[in-house]
């Protein structure tokens, strides 16, 4: 799901859209409707203030500006989260699903404040973020999938690393990290 994002002249700009596209998400999180029939409005408003921000962060950011940011984003990130909490487990892990997570149902296996499905489908974080590929890599562990584990991890790690620009010494370097990562996770496991 993409939004068209305007493009921004100042950081200040692009953090206010932001703080815009928050506060709609404010009303509509807080709208008494059935959650199934908000998410599309909670994803297109989530991906367009992480967009802004994201343009923000890449402008010359004046330091004065760098808490509203922090804070716009947090706004983002708590009404997404209390968005999916309200939600059951089997409405979670139907929305993952869609967006195409793969065994979402081994995904909380016991009570935690912030069940995994929570943070992976939070559109304030982008969707490239390697935590969100360790949710799919520990949800294949748990399946039975070790293999697919291990290739999401690897693969996550090495999108990162060229995200960053980084060389093919410290790409391969980051996808001995995901090895050994992936490794623990098997251990633990096996455990």
């Amino acid at each position: 799901m993409t939004t068209p994002t305007p493009t921004f002249a100042t950081a200040l700009d692009a953090i206010e859209q932001a703080r815009k596209y928050v506060l709609a998400l404010e009303g509509i999180v807080d709208y008494e409707a059935d959650d199934a029939d908000k998410e599309p409005g909670v994803r297109l408003l989530s991906i367009a203030a992480r967009d802004c921000l994201e343009q923000a962060r890449g402008m010359h950011l004046d330091e004065r500006l760098a808490p509203e940011l922090t804070n716009v984003h947090k706004a983002l990130v708590f009404n997404n989260e209390t968005f999916y909490l309200a939600m059951s487990h089997q409405e979670r892990c139907r929305l993952a699903a869609a967006r195409g997570f793969i065994y979402p149902e081994h995904t909380e296996w016991s009570e935690r404040t912030k069940p995994a499905l929570v943070f992976w489908l939070n559109d304030a974080y982008a969707p490239t973020l390697i935590e969100k590929a360790r949710v799919q890599a520990r949800a294949y562990a748990r399946a039975g999938r070790l293999d697919m584990a291990v290739q999401t991890l690897t693969t996550a790690a090495l999108a990162a690393a060229l995200s960053e620009g980084a060389t093919e010494e410290e790409a391969a370097e980051a996808i001995r990290r995901a090895a050994t990562e992936g490794n623990r996770l098997l251990e633990r496991l096996a455990a």
